[in-house]
């Protein structure tokens, strides 16, 4: 086994066994709730949070003294570290990752990752780095193999509100991002951590419809979600039109959590998948 250590934030929104059984080191985020500040934990990530809390989340990222201690703790056991991380171009993990690293220049190997990604398409790139390291992977070898799996992996959603992501700067105020009028909303691609809205399908249905048909554009797929708070009225809709017209495609349903919300809103429905190597 490997000697090499993985590091993430808890944006990947692993479970506690998966963490376990790959020995993934995860240094917390924090969430605001009307004053009061807890612990980002999977206890947060269902559908019950949402209803008891209505008031947008205010996510607060870890420190860079953080990052620091949490690679000190690795360091002592390993001299190489991988770490991947929530997109740079949504939060600052990466950016706090980098300041903390300075510390160990000339001690341990720190080897930092942008995954391009937030909740579970950033837990799966996590979970592929542990498998990597346990299978006996370099440091150098699982960044490489990471770094393919990242222009393999795809995070499609709408929003029945932007206001979350134009409060972040994460998309523009535009009827391409936004939606019209009219009532049609565009699906919005996470692609190198910025989000954009996909062309326009050739599909003018709903936008669950034209999230069906974004599935049938990939071949085989090593992973797939569904992604919601699990309470979203469109999710057993997707679920059905998923069945109909790609039964050979299984899915897991992924509830993200409130830091994610409140970057992203918590009215989105979307999928994450990452294509299958040919």
């Amino acid at each position: 086994m490997s000697n090499v250590r993985i590091v993430t934030d808890s944006i990947a929104e692993l479970s506690p066994e998966v963490l376990e059984a790959l020995e993934i080191t995860v240094v917390p985020w924090q969430v605001q709730l009307d004053g009061d500040t807890v612990v980002d934990t999977p206890d947060l990530r269902t559908p019950d949070f949402y209803q008891r809390n209505s008031s947008p989340p205010i996510a607060i990222p870890p420190t860079a003294a953080e990052f620091a201690e949490t690679f000190g703790r690795c360091a002592r056991a390993s001299g190489e570290i991988v770490v991947v991380l929530s997109s740079s171009r949504i939060t600052r993990s990466l950016e706090l990752a980098r300041q903390a690293r300075g510390e160990f220049v000339g001690r341990c190997q720190i080897h930092l990752i942008d995954s391009g990604f937030i909740s579970c398409p950033l837990g799966a790139l996590v979970v592929e780095a542990a498998r990597a390291a346990r299978a006996d992977a370099g440091a150098a070898e699982i960044v490489r193999y990471i770094n393919g799996l990242i222009a393999r992996t795809y995070f499609a959603f709408y929003a029945e509100s932007p206001d979350q992501m134009l409060h972040h700067g994460l998309v523009q105020n535009s009827p391409e991002v936004l939606g019209t009028p009219s009532g049609y909303k565009p699906l919005l691609l996470m692609e190198e951590g910025k989000i954009a809205p996909l062309p326009r399908s050739r599909k003018r249905g709903e936008p669950i419809e034209r999230i069906v048909e974004f599935v049938g554009e990939f071949g085989p797929l090593e992973n797939l979600w569904t992604v919601s708070t699990g309470l979203h009225p469109g999710l057993e809709l997707l679920h059905t039109l998923l069945s109909e017209e790609h039964p050979d495609h299984t899915y897991e349903d992924h509830i993200y959590g409130p830091v994610v919300a409140s970057y992203l809103g918590s009215s989105l429905l979307g999928v994450a998948a990452i294509e299958a190597l040919l």
